[in-house]
């Protein structure tokens, strides 16, 4: 994209998701977060949030570009240093979490990142109230 824009958060997630649920779960945690108006969906901020998602961050046809033997080289890791957090949604069925890729974001935002770095986890799908009590 031209200009660069700053990466605000990087999305973990697994495509298999419906587009509509894995755009729910961006919209809630930028309205949790508070970096957009409930009502108006504007940003709260002096900038617009920008979200990192692999799909539209990266050349679909020139991947090799992206991704190199060593993982710490991917522009996933370069996304995720420069981020204030990683955002996980999470599918129906947890199926992001069985996928490599997923794992390795996972492990590298616990385990590299720095200090102040976040891990905010999300899903679209409807929730008990026993699992809402926790």
């Amino acid at each position: 994209t031209e200009p660069k824009q700053p990466t605000s958060w990087f999305t973990s997630h697994w495509w298999g998701e419906p587009v509509v649920k894995f755009l729910d779960c961006v919209e809630k945690q930028a309205i949790d977060r508070g970096l957009v108006d409930v009502h108006t969906m504007q940003p709260t901020g002096a900038r617009q949030p920008f979200y990192w998602v692999c799909a539209y961050a990266n050349n679909q046809w020139k991947l090799d570009e992206a991704i190199s033997s060593d993982p710490k080289q991917s522009s996933f890791f370069r996304a995720m240093r420069l981020a204030k957090g990683t955002l996980m949604v999470v599918d129906l069925h947890a199926v992001c979490y069985t996928r490599v890729w997923c794992c390795f974001e996972v492990y590298s935002t616990m385990r590299s990142m720095h200090a102040d770095y976040t891990y905010d986890v999300y899903t679209a799908f409807a929730h008990s109230e026993r699992m809402n009590s926790f």
